[in-house]
């Protein structure tokens, strides 16, 4: 269920939304970024470079990532069991 265009919780969403789009484009380059690192380490090559980028994009990710969650608040609280009959096995 999608909120009314113009009120707060639809800019809330679509700034959720857009953040879910650039973790998925700096989470691609940053698979691309790893597998090249690790071909270049493989091969012999010299790598260095390609871990630092790959550090940043890895430091990147992890901070958008957390402003996601931050945007999506706290996770929902269960509560007690509905459950109103004695527990299984008693």
């Amino acid at each position: 269920m999608s909120a009314r265009p113009g009120t707060p919780e639809r800019a809330r969403e679509r700034r959720r939304e857009n953040l879910d789009i650039f973790i998925g484009v700096l989470g691609f380059f940053t698979l691309m970024i790893f597998l090249a690192t690790v071909r270049s380490e493989l091969g012999g090559n010299p790598s260095v470079a390609q871990a630092l980028a790959l550090a940043v994009m890895v430091g990147l990710l992890a901070f958008t990532w957390r402003m996601r969650r931050r945007l999506t608040g706290p996770a929902p609280h269960a509560g007690p069991s509905a459950r109103t009959g004695p527990k299984a096995g008693a």
